[in-house]
């Protein structure tokens, strides 16, 4: 409802998803890959999977890909820790899979507090419950921005199915709520305060003449300013770029990118990271890879939002609402997760 049902529905705003990440591309094995989708679709357990010839191809693959990461015994005494809360939603898994409540525990306490809000939500909504699940809404500490207000009347105007184009901006917001929930946490922890970007001004990147969002545009800059030695754009897109064999297409490519024309895949964007390296120090470079990231989702959400039909919502607004959360104290944004509790009571969680 108004946070992604799976972390990877985040992934799949970039044309990435975990099966690709596991198995390679779809065309390495079509076989293995529909039979992975099926059974991440249908939660199908690996004993049934065994049944048949792709889904005892993909469990091999899953395999050979966890034997790849060459986990030691202390993580699998972490993993075998796992509580019921561990593991009680989608993304309450995958962040526990991920470690990140060792490194930032109030984030993955908000984030699944989150997750658990917008299950029961998304319940109240599916069963009849619609006023139930508007309040929910309403309730969100950032529910008075424009992007808010503006998916409260869909909610309260729509009898019909919303389709998920529709809770794209909630789902923006939340994510939002997310970053800012990071950088409250990082700060505490020591998290530098030099960094070579700022959140705030990747959200407000917007193109001179026609307001567009232009995060990759921001992603370069901030590149080409942390590359030392390479001064203009025109060297920098003959250094970012080099994988590109033809000099002309990648000066074509890099203006298209900065100007918005044209969405890179998020593979170059990891690309122009990797190849801008060696031109800027280590932490640098791998505060540019964060920003990569995020400013390819921000780039590729914007433009789904900008294709999306009769929205009734200006594209733009989910970033200009990023302002709201600017001067929102803990405090304050923590109020979700009281809310998200006593809903989530009243669900059976």
């Amino acid at each position: 409802m108004y946070l992604f049902r799976k972390p990877e529905d985040v992934l799949k705003l970039v044309d990435r998803n975990f099966a690709t990440m596991v198995l390679g591309s779809k065309e390495s094995d079509p076989t293995v890959y529909r039979a992975w989708q099926r059974a991440d679709a249908n939660n199908t357990p690996i004993s049934q999977m065994k049944k048949s010839a792709g889904g005892r191809a993909a469990i091999k693959a899953a395999d050979e890909f966890l034997r790849g990461l060459d986990l030691k015994e202390e993580d699998f005494e972490y993993y075998r820790s796992a509580t019921y809360e561990d593991v009680a939603t989608f993304w309450a898994q995958q962040l526990f899979t991920w470690k990140l409540k060792k490194t930032l525990p109030d984030t993955v306490a908000f984030v699944n507090a989150l997750a658990k809000g917008s299950v029961a939500c998304r319940h109240l909504w599916e069963s009849g419950e619609r006023a139930a699940a508007i309040q929910m809404v309403s309730d969100l500490p950032w529910a008075n921005t424009d992007t808010m207000q503006w998916y409260l009347s869909v909610l309260r105007t729509n009898r019909d199915e919303i389709t998920d184009e529709w809770h794209l901006p909630a789902q923006a917001m939340t994510m939002s709520a997310i970053a800012r929930m990071v950088m409250l946490e990082g700060s505490r922890l020591g998290s530098p305060s030099d960094r070579a970007w700022n959140i705030h001004d990747l959200m407000g990147a917007r193109h001179p003449d026609t307001g567009d969002l232009v995060a990759i545009r921001y992603f370069m800059d901030q590149t080409l300013a942390a590359a030392e030695g390479v001064e203009t754009h025109s060297e920098f897109a003959d250094l970012a770029l080099k994988h590109v064999e033809d000099d002309d297409t990648r000066q074509r490519e890099a203006k298209k990118y900065r100007a918005g024309k044209v969405v890179p895949p998020y593979k170059q964007c990891l690309q122009i990271n990797e190849n801008m390296k060696s031109f800027m120090s280590e932490r640098s470079a791998e505060e540019l890879f964060y920003l990569a990231n995020i400013a390819c989702f921000c780039q590729k959400l914007y433009r789904r939002l900008q294709k999306t039909q009769d929205l009734g919502l200006d594209p733009i607004t989910p970033f200009d609402d990023f302002k709201a959360f600017r001067d929102m104290p803990e405090n304050h944004l923590k109020e979700a997760m009281k809310h998200a509790a006593s809903h989530e009571f009243s669900m059976g969680f």
